[in-house]
Parts: C-alpha cells; sequence; structure tokens
C-alpha cells in the first residue's frame, strides 16, 4: 500500500451483526468513526478509511487503532482492536 492510500479493514462474523468501527488514537480517544451500527453479515467484511479524522482533515502519521465492536440481536457483544501505522 502506499504512503497516504486509504486503508482497508477486513473482518470476518460468524453470525450477522450490526457493528461499529472506530478509529482510535494512541491515547484512546476517537479520531474517526468509520461506521456505527452498520448490519453485517456472516463471512467476510469490508470497509475503508481514508485517513482522515471525524472533520475530513488528514490525519497525521503515527500509530491508530482500529475498534471493531460486533454486536448480534441477542445482545451478544465481542471487540476486537488492532494497531496499525499511518505512513505519510
Amino acid at each position: 500500500r502506499a504512503p497516504g492510500a486509504a486503508f482497508s479493514i477486513t473482518y470476518a462474523l460468524s453470525g450477522p451483526a450490526n457493528t461499529t468501527i472506530r478509529v482510535l488514537a494512541s491515547t484512546g480517544r476517537e479520531v474517526y468513526t468509520v461506521t456505527a451500527g452498520r448490519a453485517d453479515t456472516a463471512g467476510q467484511n469490508t470497509v475503508t478509511w481514508a485517513l482522515r479524522d471525524n472533520a475530513n482533515r488528514a490525519v497525521a502519521p503515527g500509530a491508530y487503532r482500529i475498534e471493531i465492536t460486533a454486536e448480534t440481536t441477542n445482545g451478544d457483544r465481542v471487540r476486537k482492536i488492532v494497531p496499525v501505522n499511518v505512513i505519510r
């Protein structure tokens, strides 16, 4: 991937769930909400982060965390955090 290029986030679900995907700074502060309560199907799902914050400004180079939260209709919830480095 080229420096500054959009970042694809791919994740797999064992069943249908509503997903929220956020980008967090290394301090834990939310930088960008990729999706909020998106209805996803079982299997592989993909979203894209354009390396911008919630105010549509380019993010600075550095360490970030992708937080993926999936919740089923039964109320079961799973959360996964994956570190990423942004290079410009």
